[in-house]
């Protein structure tokens, strides 16, 4: 057997353990988590796309992506419809088959984007590349989740990689990869919209005696082309089955960007840091990008600044991550702070930065054969630790995810995702009486066996029931759980105006007596306000 082909099955067997790992890991952790916020509207639109079409209202999250995330929904067993014809889940193990598409896409997406990096690249920048991928929390919380932000993020990379594969060695194919890469980044978020002006510098950078700007707007035309019809195809596919009309797609895709516009235009308060910002911070995703990034990966970022050979690749490459730092420039002044989902199409260049780093350490030491293991085994370690709460992860220089929920709240560490969590914490801690509860997320707690007397959360948070036992927001109680998102007036105020929510203001610098997942807080006799 050559040298060759006993390498060629070991780098084979190092992809297969990464990727199985990471599919493992999700899987396992998914079924432990309840349904977040997000999760029922994506599906409901979703599976209602896939059943009417442009027919539907395209209310909340009108992305076809989620069409192929509900497929489970429609081709099993049908789900519940409440009065409205909202989807409900009668429980949370319904969103397993869903979720289940989307780790699927993320495994998969990973190895399309190792796939491109190798062409670049090389082999070895790849598989260190595919590494810190499937060990990154950020790539693989969103990944156990039913939305569109693994699909948003793994569009914008592939059209990046792609079109800077073509800028250095062209081919038809690679523009026509690139046009469905952007499809797959509008269909799951509109923002994706940004591909095109971004595309456009990038191909116009490489202007040359041998490639003048016609050649390459001609080029650039035939990646929108390519775009345009795999998006026209999607919001046209009930058309063409004789389910609409002509038109229907066309005004479908008009009215959900308009609502995209609309919501984005809402001006809207976070948590960040200890306090309310009305408005955002332009501080945020920075903020969220320095806790959430494992320490291993910042210290190769850092050192990607510090080396020059890898300063020298960074240059030489420089309109590779033109894509990226764009559409970051544009989430940080667009101040949308609702967690690091948002940064997805940003990570897999990280992750480029830190292979490009160890490349440049293994030149550089003696025991080379040491230097992958070691930090692979460190990054493993520190993201092990945290298994099953990835979404809250946050390194130990800001406090582990103990301290999760008191930099940012809502998407970045309390979705809703620890009901399940609770459940089982106080099935082991039997309380004596029913438990008072203010719980952002959707799932009604009885689906876990929760007793408890419901609190408000202010107007994003699961509403009280009409008929179920309820209190005030500074009633006295045995036990008292809250979600960090209501704890912390993120949930928007009931009243409608903007500021925060100060309904739990009253807890503010009291320790909690236990931590269920990094999200919800409980206090054991709270004093009374």
């Amino acid at each position: 057997m050559s040298t060759t082909t006993t390498q060629r099955r070991w780098i084979l067997a190092i992809v297969v353990v990464l990727l199985g790992q990471f599919a493992y890991r999700a899987e396992i952790s998914q079924q432990q988590k309840s349904p977040v916020w997000d999760e029922t509207i994506h599906m409901d639109y979703g599976s209602a796309f896939l059943r009417y079409g442009p027919k539907i209202n395209p209310k909340d999250h009108p992305y076809p992506f989620d069409a192929f995330l509900a497929l489970p929904l429609v081709l099993g067993e049908r789900p519940e419809l409440d009065a409205r014809g909202n989807l409900l889940i009668s429980s949370p193990q319904n969103l397993w088959p869903v979720r289940r598409m989307n780790i699927v896409l993320a495994t998969l997406g990973l190895l399309l984007m190792s796939y491109w990096v190798m062409r670049l690249f090389g082999g070895t920048v790849a598989l260190l590349f595919l590494g810190m991928g499937t060990l990154d929390p950020g790539w693989i919380a969103q990944a156990r989740f039913a939305t569109t932000d693994i699909a948003h993020g793994l569009g914008f990379a592939l059209t990046a990689l792609l079109l800077y594969h073509f800028r250095k060695e062209g081919g038809k194919r690679a523009l026509v990869a690139a046009g469905a890469a952007s499809a797959l980044a509008i269909l799951s978020k509109f923002s994706g919209l940004l591909l095109f002006p971004l595309s456009l510098l990038l191909l116009l950078g490489s202007i040359s005696i041998e490639h003048s700007w016609k050649q390459r707007l001609k080029e650039f035309g035939l990646y929108c082309a390519s775009s345009v019809a795999f998006v026209l195809l999607v919001f046209q596919a009930h058309w063409l089955f004789g389910d609409a009309a002509f038109l229907d797609g066309f005004k479908h895709l008009a009215q959900g960007f308009d609502h995209f516009l609309e919501i984005r235009g809402l001006h809207k308060g976070i948590f960040f840091m200890g306090e309310y910002v009305q408005g955002g911070s332009l501080l945020y995703f920075p903020g969220l990008l320095l806790s959430k990034t494992p320490i291993v990966l910042l210290i190769l970022l850092g050192a990607s600044l510090a080396l020059p050979s890898v300063r020298r690749l960074i240059g030489a490459n420089k309109w590779l991550f033109l894509i990226p730092l764009a559409f970051t420039a544009t989430a940080i002044v667009s101040r949308i702070n609702s967690g690091l989902r948002h940064m997805t199409p940003l990570l897999p260049f990280l992750w480029l930065l830190g292979a490009w780093v160890l490349v440049a350490f293994k030149e550089r030491v003696r025991d080379k054969q040491f230097l992958f293991p070691a930090f692979a085994v460190l990054l493993f370690l520190e993201v092990f630790l945290v298994h099953p709460h990835y979404l809250p992860f946050t390194n130990a220089l800001y406090g582990g995810n103990e301290q999760a929920h008191t930099i940012a709240s809502n998407a970045a560490s309390d979705w809703g995702q620890d009901l399940g969590a609770l459940g089982a914490y106080l099935q082991a801690n039997p309380p004596e009486e029913a438990i008072h509860l203010a719980y952002f997320g959707r799932t009604p707690p009885q689906r876990y066996g929760i007793k408890h007397v419901c609190r408000p959360c202010g107007a994003l948070g699961r509403p009280c029931h009409p008929k179920q036992a309820r209190d005030t927001c500074d009633a006295d109680a045995t036990i008292l759980a809250i979600s960090a998102t209501c704890l912390h007036g993120d949930a928007r105020r009931l009243d409608g105006k903007p500021g925060q929510d100060t309904c739990y203001s009253w807890l503010k610098g009291r320790a909690p007596d236990a931590l269920i997942g990094g999200s919800i807080l409980l206090f054991k006799k709270p004093p009374p306000k």
